[in-house]
C-alpha cells in the first residue's frame, strides 16, 4: 500500500514538473485517437506518454502499423483542436512514383529507403496535410514532397557568406547586430526564400532582392 502510495506521488510529481510519463494507451484523448485511426486505419496505438506544460498537454503515441512502426506527436490546448503529426517510414517499394521521381530529381544521390512520410495536422489544416520528406545531416538539406509530386520543398543550410549581396546589405542596413544562429536557402518550384533563425529575437525571412520580415509560425 506504501509502496503504490508513494509511486503514484513521484508521478504526480513527474506531471507537475513537466516531465514525460508513461500512460496507458486509453488514457489518450479520443480526438488524437480518432485522427490517427483516420490517417492509419490499421494502426493500433500500443505506447502512449504524456507531458503537462503551462499551455499545453504533450502526448507522444507509438503505433504499430501491420508492416513498421509509426510515432505521433499532439498538442492539446485549451479550446483548440489537438495538432501534431503522424510520421512512418514507408518501405521504398511503397513510396509513391510521384514522390519518388521528384526526390530522384531534386537530390538524385537520395535513398529512397530514407524518406518519411508525415500527416500534419493544425490549424490550417484541420484534416491532415500529408507529404513526404528526406533528410540529410551534413551538409544540412531537406526535401518535402507532396504525394503527387507537384510541390516540391528543398531546404538547404548555408553560411552567410553565401547569401546575396542585396540580402546582405538589408541585413547590415536594417538590423546590424543582429545574431543569426543558421541561415537556410528554401526553395519550392521556382521561389527561392532565406530563413534565418535568430538568437533572442524573431525569427526572419528574406527574398532575393533583400526584402526582410518576420517569420510566420
Amino acid at each position: 500500500m506504501l509502496t503504490t502510495l508513494i509511486t503514484g506521488l513521484a508521478v504526480l510529481a513527474a506531471v507537475q514538473d513537466g516531465e514525460r510519463v508513461r500512460i496507458r494507451a486509453a488514457e489518450t484523448p479520443k480526438e488524437i485517437i480518432d485522427l490517427v485511426k483516420k490517417h492509419q486505419p490499421q494502426g493500433v496505438v500500443a505506447e502512449a506518454e504524456k507531458r503537462v506544460r503551462d499551455d499545453r498537454i504533450e502526448y507522444r503515441l507509438r503505433i504499430v502499423l501491420p508492416d513498421r512502426i509509426a510515432e505521433a506527436d499532439f498538442d492539446v490546448r485549451p479550446d483548440r483542436a489537438p495538432s501534431g503529426t503522424i510520421e512512418d517510414r514507408p518501405w521504398a517499394a511503397d513510396v509513391p512514383l510521384p514522390v519518388a521521381e521528384g526526390l530522384r530529381k531534386a537530390v538524385p544521390e537520395a535513398d529512397l529507403a530514407a524518406v518519411r512520410h508525415t500527416i500534419r495536422v493544425d490549424e490550417d489544416h484541420p484534416e491532415g496535410r500529408a507529404s513526404y520528406r528526406w533528410s540529410l545531416r551534413e551538409p544540412k538539406r531537406r526535401v518535402e514532397i507532396s504525394p503527387d509530386g507537384a510541390t516540391v520543398r528543398i531546404s538547404q543550410r548555408i553560411a552567410e557568406a553565401e547569401l546575396p549581396q542585396a540580402v546582405r546589405d538589408a541585413l547590415q542596413r536594417d538590423h546590424a547586430g543582429l545574431q543569426i544562429r543558421n541561415v537556410d536557402r528554401v526553395a519550392v518550384s521556382d521561389a527561392v526564400v532565406f530563413e534565418f533563425d535568430v538568437r533572442g529575437g524573431d525569427d526572419l525571412t528574406a527574398t532575393l532582392d533583400g526584402k526582410i520580415a518576420v517569420r510566420p509560425d
